[in-house]
């Protein structure tokens, strides 16, 4: 599901990639994300600051950008951080354009609510990850979302939303196993899983 104006105004405002970088990108490294010299798919990448935050702050060798909204790829793509292994594609979630088994891991910084068939994205994610691969999300959580001023402000899926326990539960069903989480309870959490050998 594309953002709407509102949605677009605050992941674009210019304080957004200082919180990503020291909110946001922090308890995903404090629990265990390894990204050192991997290659990483970022689901949902918008104005490619967490390709950056992946790239630079967690060491990834290469980040490839993925996001429904081609407003948002040409953005990031004008934005490019003079950085050779940062790509941007144009690509559904819920069918990602890639290979089986091409990257080391697989990351969303506040996308999956988006996507109305989120589990099918975890399919696909699990898909596209080498095993022994790592799942990387930070989610908001169904509390946060059905708040009524972020109802009338946001555009999301009604059906389906998910809440912190039926987020892991899926994440296990889908093959990985957690090895970490952080919440902020009902609002957002952060989870670190790797896919099972």
């Amino acid at each position: 599901m594309l953002l709407n104006r509102f949605e677009r105004l605050i992941v674009n405002q210019p304080l957004r990639p200082l919180t990503q970088r020291w909110i946001e990108a922090p308890p995903l490294r404090r629990l265990g994300a390894k990204l050192r010299g991997k290659q990483v798919l970022e689901i949902g990448c918008g104005q490619g600051e967490g390709q950056r935050i992946l790239r630079h702050d967690f060491g990834a060798r290469c980040v490839v950008g993925c996001d429904l909204d081609g407003r948002q790829l040409r953005r990031a793509r004008r934005r490019r951080f003079a950085d050779e292994q940062l790509q941007w594609i144009q690509a559904d979630a819920e069918a990602l354009p890639f290979a089986s088994e091409g990257f080391d891991a697989v990351v969303s910084f506040n996308a999956l609510h988006h996507v109305p068939n989120w589990d099918a994205a975890l399919m696909e994610a699990r898909r596209v990850l080498r095993p022994g691969g790592q799942l990387l999300l930070l989610e908001t959580m169904r509390g946060f979302l059905e708040f009524p001023p972020m109802r009338r402000l946001m555009e999301h899926p009604r059906e389906g939303r998910f809440d912190a326990d039926q987020l892991c539960h899926a994440v296990q069903e889908a093959g990985f196993e957690l090895r970490g989480t952080r919440s902020i309870p009902s609002c957002f959490l952060w989870l670190v899983a790797e896919l099972r050998l």
